[in-house]
């Protein structure tokens, strides 16, 4: 169960030092109450290893593995122990369970005979203070783990693992379980994290959550689909917003179909949509509910803009002449925007504009955005680049979308390979339209909108599977998610 904060490393320190201090606890006390944290957790899952590895590095983090051989050795198991560095730089807490495990029956090797699938490796060769480059030793034991069928015990992160991006290096340990100690960490649940650090576990090691509360606010939230409220019997389409789509360039047709029924679906009372008339008849067959506004390339939307509560554009909009008139008119109309797909293409041709916009850009427009040719692999400071370029509510897309306002960000942890898949974006563009016609913050409404899509999608795999997901069949399931409804 993912926790409902992720924090980054800087913060695991500062919480670290805090409870230290708070509770007037010693380094070497942290460290025996994750060895037994570890320990247990072996023991529970009854690993059929006839012996344990255990990989020492050189930080705290190897004081907590030379704990955790100490107790297994003391429980029978047969254990050997590989200090892959020098311990010359072993802090005082290192350096006291180096001592009380020379003095168990660990045996202490330069090198492991064999590492195969009789063999459980405890992975404590570098914590969550990791800094690129990584040296050749430790590359070579983690090489040599990964190459065998041998189980991995990874004591707080998989060594190599950047614990704030998920990003991995030279080299990287593929955990079969990670037990992770005080908070959950951002990078286990990001980028490689979740394929490398297997089943996972956190132990809080007795932090108090009153504790956490002066770090809650600089930590990421972890999205979650909580169900919008039930409506009132008195209630009638006005009290649920309108909502304008413009969407729709010649031989787009279908972006703005999937953009306007995901909408519908979202419980939006009155939708409008702006398109070309060629789309007119395609759109009234699949959402009669919808009202048509046709514009050709020198069309005023003026009308429709004064009528409407929020705006999405972008789905199938293309970037001509009939795309650069109508973005100009919903950049200077002053509503709430969500600006999608090739609207932020033409965004990123100039200036930032002062518009009160959400912009859902993918990792392509997002450099396009930032003037670059290639986005940067670390996605946190793309994010907050572009947040504070366009001081706008940005949802980075992607396996785990990223959702940033001026003080916030959140995460969707919940992947889901089946949404890989063209229109997908234009339903996600279409329910956080909804949500903000509806009268919710930006913010608010990009997040549960990023978290009801990415629900409904694996409602939808429960009927049609991964493969034949198509984007409709997650708009089939909107309505449902944000009723809080499950098919179990």
């Amino acid at each position: 169960m993912t926790s409902s904060k992720l924090y980054k490393a800087s913060l695991v320190k500062a919480i670290d030092q805090k409870f230290s201090e708070n509770f007037g606890l010693t380094g070497f006390d942290l460290m025996k109450r994750a060895a037994r944290a570890v320990v247990d957790e072996v023991v529970a899952r009854h690993f059929t290893s006839r012996r344990v590895l255990v990989l020492c590095g050189a930080g705290n983090n190897a004081g907590d593995g030379l704990l955790v051989a100490t107790l297994l050795a003391d429980r029978g198991w047969p254990v050997e122990v590989v200090l892959v560095t020098d311990t010359d730089k072993y802090s005082a807490a290192a350096n006291k369970a180096l001592q009380a495990c020379r003095a168990s029956q660990a045996n202490f090797v330069d090198c492991p005979s064999t590492i195969d699938a009789d063999v459980l490796v405890i992975d404590a060769l570098l914590g969550v203070g990791f800094q690129p480059p990584m040296r050749r030793g430790y590359q070579s034991v983690i090489t040599r783990v990964n190459a065998s069928e041998a189980a991995v015990v990874a004591v707080d992160i998989p060594s190599g693992l950047d614990p704030d991006t998920g990003l991995v290096g030279e080299a990287c340990m593929r955990a079969t379980l990670t037990v992770t100690f005080l908070v959950d960490k951002l990078g286990l649940h990001q980028g490689a994290g979740p394929k490398v650090a297997g089943e996972q576990v956190l132990v809080s090691l007795g932090v108090p959550d009153e504790l956490l509360t002066d770090f809650s606010p600089e930590a990421v939230n972890v999205l979650s689909a909580a169900p919008l409220p039930k409506r009132a019997a008195s209630v009638h389409k006005g009290n649920f917003g309108h909502l304008l789509v413009v969407a729709g360039n010649l031989g787009y047709g279908g972006a703005c179909v999937l953009a306007t029924e995901a909408a519908l679906k979202s419980g939006v009372g009155l939708l409008s949509v702006v398109s070309r008339e060629e789309h007119r008849t395609g759109l009234m067959v699949r959402c009669p509910e919808a009202m048509f506004v046709a514009a050709d390339d020198k069309a005023s939307i003026a009308g429709s803009l004064e009528k409407c509560d929020a705006v999405l554009i972008g789905p199938g909009l293309g970037q001509d002449g009939w795309a650069r008139n109508v973005l100009r008119q919903v950049l200077a109309s002053n509503r709430p925007l969500v600006v999608d797909a090739d609207a932020l293409n033409l965004v990123a041709e100039g200036p930032a504009p002062k518009a009160k916009m959400i912009m859902t850009p993918h990792p392509k427009e997002a450099a396009r955005l930032l003037g670059q040719t290639k986005v940067e692999s670390n996605r946190l400071q793309v994010l907050e680049a572009l947040e504070r370029r366009y001081q706008a509510v940005i949802v980075l897309k992607g396996a785990e979308t990223l959702v940033a306002s001026e003080t916030d960000i959140s995460i969707n942890v919940w992947a889901n390979p089946g949404m890989a898949t063209g229109g997908m974006g234009d339903v996600l563009g279409g329910v956080i339209g909804a949500l903000l016609a509806q009268g919710l913050p930006r913010y608010q409404a990009a997040c549960l909108g990023v978290a009801h899509h990415s629900r409904a999608g694996l409602l939808a795999v429960e009927r049609v599977g991964e493969v034949a997901l198509l984007a409709s069949d997650v708009t089939a399931e909107i309505g449902v998610s944000l009723a809080g409804i499950s098919h179990g």
